[in-house]
């Protein structure tokens, strides 16, 4: 007769959905009007979410930001759109965050119309429980210790950004500006997970005693220490930050003829930590009395890995027909797009940079450019990108582009986790009458396999067997004593 003892092992992963929200917005620009779009800035933001048993629902703003040109000049807008979805359910805590992944734009009404496709990611904690054999009367069991991890949950926060900085000119228009925010470092302390990284802040100005375009950038570093009751310095947190919204206060003193720019970013940031852990399961099991029948099973154990962060550059040309005279002043509206891809084994950067670039030849041309990308890299296939500096030169009728991007890794190794997950008894095993017998071992045969065919418990083979050294030769004669 056996009664099996179970336990509940319950392994907390990261568990990523991901869902792609059209929208579009119809703005009051006539299409007549426009002689050129030169640029679409999409800034999405998560405003609420909800999670229960019928999935995670999430409600959003989308701001568009149109620059066009006309026979007056450059001319910017803006109009922004709700959005709504919904995934799958989710357990436990929730960070819900967007991204716009493409642009574009309709000429074909009266009226010019704007779309995009933001990316929304749902990340939640997934506990995942697994039923497991743990022993029980009647049961010799043999046990294994997998190294694992053990997650300390989800925990989220926002964080304010500011910096003030002088130009020497006065300004007369901002044409655009954007901001990007891009984590760098993220480690552990004694209750503490730090944030280390860069907001990077372009934009396009109009000074006021001259008429044309200057591109002004700044990286500003920040360091944020976030409260997580359970960090220590030994552990490993995998951290995220996204922008929720960018603004500038801009003072112009006319008497100086200079400019005081103050960046204001709200972010958000989402942290997770993991401790290791030690998972202790049953995999194999034998009944002195009876025979047994075991559900084996094997689970894919994912251990994270600290954050791992390169830095790259990106470069192109692009063939443009603008007379040599032309005075080359700035190159912005810039977006990237990009993804891994795999080329005879080796990891690729595929994608596009595009931008827009403005001569002076007594008006202003603006020209649109897109550099192709194609570059190996080294990076996990689970990583993400931010554009963090921008450059272009002119050589002749070619545009050259040099970006730098930062690329975030998160790697991970897999560890099997092997268990038993059902015992169901048999009918009674023969009797054996001998009170004293021998067996012979075969060569490199392991004590736990002998027992199992012997039906006698390893501490009771080794206690009657003192001289048993392992690994056996297959020499030996193992004496088994049984009380009759």
């Amino acid at each position: 007769m056996i009664e099996p003892n179970y336990n509940v092992l319950k392994l907390g992963e990261e568990k990523t959905l991901k869902e792609h929200i059209k929208v579009t917005c119809k703005t009051d620009v006539r299409t007549d009007d426009c002689k050129k779009v030169l640029g679409i800035l999409v800034r999405p933001e998560i405003t609420d979410s909800t999670a229960d048993e019928n999935g995670t629902g999430f409600v959003g703003k989308a701001v568009f930001s149109l620059f066009y040109l006309t026979e007056n000049g450059l001319n910017k807008t803006e109009r922004s759109i709700e959005f709504s979805g919904k995934t799958e359910s989710q357990q436990g805590a929730i960070w819900v965050s967007a991204e716009t992944e493409k642009t574009d734009y309709d000429e074909s009404g009266e009226y010019l119309s704007l779309g995009a496709v933001i990316g929304v990611n749902v990340k939640a904690d997934n506990t995942l429980e697994l039923t497991a054999v743990s022993g029980g009367e009647g049961l010799v069991v043999k046990s294994e210790i997998t190294e694992g991890q053990k997650c300390f949950g989800l925990k989220t926060g926002a964080y304010t950004i500011e910096d003030e900085f002088d130009l020497s000119y006065e300004i007369a228009e901002v044409f655009t500006q954007n901001a990007t925010v891009c984590l760098k470092k993220s480690s552990c302390g004694v209750g503490t997970v730090i944030l280390e990284g860069e907001l990077y802040f372009t934009a396009l100005l109009q000074r006021a005693d001259k008429n044309d375009i200057i591109k002004e950038s700044k990286t500003i570093p920040f360091k944020i220490e976030t409260e997580y009751e359970d960090a220590m310095p030994d552990m490993v947190s995998v951290s995220g930050i996204v922008l929720k919204s960018f603004t500038t206060e801009i003072t112009v003193d006319k008497d100086k003829a200079k400019s005081t720019v103050k960046a204001i970013a709200n972010t958000e940031y989402a942290n997770r930590v993991y401790a290791p852990q030690e998972i202790k399961t049953v995999i194999d099991a034998f009944s002195v009395t009876n025979e047994i029948k075991l559900e084996e099973k094997t689970y894919n154990h994912k251990t994270v890995l600290p954050m791992a962060v390169t830095e790259t550059e990106v470069e192109g040309s692009y063939p443009i027909s603008v007379n040599e005279s032309a005075e080359f002043i700035a190159f912005g509206y810039e977006t990237i797009t990009l993804e891994r891809k795999e080329k005879e084994g080796k990891p690729y950067l595929y994608g596009s940079l595009e931008g827009t670039a403005y001569f002076n030849d007594q008006v202003l041309i603006p020209v649109k450019i897109s550099v192709p990308i194609n570059k190996e890299a080294d990076i996990d296939k689970d990583c993400d990108y931010t554009l963090c500096d921008c450059t272009a030169v002119r050589h002749g009728d070619q545009i050259e582009v040099k970006a730098k991007i930062i690329i975030r890794s998160y790697p991970k190794t897999e560890n099997s986790i092997r268990y038993v997950e059902k015992v169901e008894e048999g009918q009674e095993k023969k009797v054996n009458l001998s009170a004293v017998s021998v067996y012979i071992p075969f060569e490199n045969e392991d004590l736990w396999s002998i027992s199992k065919r012997l039906s006698v418990c390893p501490d009771q083979l080794v206690a009657t067997n003192t001289d048993l050294q392992f690994p056996l030769s297959g020499e030996e004669r193992i004496v088994v004593y049984r009380q009759l």
